[in-house]
């Protein structure tokens, strides 16, 4: 399931808050405290670290969530979750709420190995590059930048989207050319297919092995890894369904950044309780290499937005309204304010330490 959102502990807000009025929240009842020896890391197993008691922020939900956040890796992790995550992933949950991208596959069979054919020369190169860039769609520009490091360079190429919710990628995928996707979410309550080209099973990744071993060039997870309780399992599935040239792409929010050090519990990326490990760049690599992966390329992703949000739990409000809707935050904060998060987001990620990173990683 697409993540985006939470995190508490730092002055002026944080965590350990409960709902007193439409969109806004309490003062917190805890700050964070040393811990030694009570916890161990499930990354690393190190036994030395903080305590940070959160609440739940997007929704308003409250609750009361301990995170513990290793002294040597530097993980940050759910030590207790909910029996029932259900009511934290409500109708109004935004990966739920994806829409169906417009038809835009050429219904006649002619028409559509036509437009494949421009796509893939639009999207990877090649002889035809030249004649078809006056007939390129700027609309699909989004693809090569999603796929430029991962090695997939054929439409045809058999990519698997790992907790994908609704399919919201994979079907911008399909409408693009892409004719071989496979997608997967425990959560989903029966699967969904789209003629031949997709696929979406109501499972999780590891019960697509061993009939799928080796059969991927591309496994992602895009902000999925975060909301699932196992660490490492699901990377070591991913290892061993990516063939011997493949590779696995993850995204996820990433605690060794300037937006976990300046808001701590109001980072809007901590998220409780959906979020279970954010990692830093340090632990994604150790857990990476646990599950027989090894990362060969890492990109800063963060955005205005892990500064915006966090903002707005620091100054006491919920990212939703009382009708689902999200808060507009140009409601919230001023251009001059927009920009200089924008800046700071920009400043993060050219010094290595955004509020997300994307990770490439090989078998090794």
């Amino acid at each position: 399931m697409g993540g985006d959102y939470s995190r508490a502990s730092s002055p002026g807000g944080g965590g350990g808050r409960s709902i007193v009025g439409e969109g806004t929240l309490t003062a917190p009842e805890e700050r964070s405290v040393q811990l030694d020896g009570h916890l161990t890391c499930g990354i690393c197993g190190h036994a030395q670290g903080t305590r940070h008691i959160a609440t739940e922020r997007m929704f308003g939900l409250g609750g009361r969530f301990e995170y513990f956040e290793c002294g040597r890796c530097g993980c940050v992790q759910l030590t207790t979750p909910p029996d029932d995550l259900a009511p934290y992933y409500p109708p109004t949950y935004y990966s739920f709420q994806e829409p169906d991208p417009d038809e835009t596959l050429p219904a006649a069979r002619w028409r559509r190995r036509l437009f494949r054919a421009r796509n893939q020369a639009q999207f990877f190169g090649g002889p035809w590059a030249a004649v078809t860039r006056w007939r390129s769609r700027p609309d699909f520009d989004w693809v090569p930048a999603l796929l430029r490091h991962t090695g997939v360079r054929r439409l045809d190429a058999r990519i698997l989207d790992v907790g994908c919710g609704s399919g919201g990628l994979l079907k911008r995928l399909r409408q693009s050319g892409f004719t071989n996707l496979v997608g997967c979410d425990p959560f989903l309550s029966s699967p969904i297919t789209f003629a031949t080209e997709l696929t979406i099973h109501a499972c999780a990744i590891d019960q697509l092995l061993p009939r799928e071993a080796g059969r991927f060039d591309l496994v992602m997870f895009h902000h999925s890894l975060e909301h699932m309780v196992e660490p490492i399992a699901p990377l070591r599935a991913a290892a061993g369904l990516i063939g011997p040239r493949g590779r696995c792409l993850v995204a996820i929010p990433i605690a060794s950044s300037v937006a976990w050090d300046t808001y701590q519990t109001d980072w809007v990326e901590l998220d409780p309780p959906r979020h279970f490990f954010l990692h830093t760049s340090r632990s994604f690599e150790i857990a990476a290499r646990a599950a027989g992966l090894r990362v060969v390329r890492v990109e800063q992703d963060g955005g205005p937005f892990e500064f915006l949000g966090s903002e707005v739990y620091r100054r006491g409000m919920t990212l939703t309204m009382a009708d689902g809707r999200f808060r507009d935050l140009s409601q919230v904060f001023t251009r001059e304010e927009h920009d200089l998060f924008a800046r700071r987001a920009q400043d993060a990620n050219a010094n290595g330490r955004g509020g997300r990173a994307i990770f490439y990683c090989e078998r090794h």
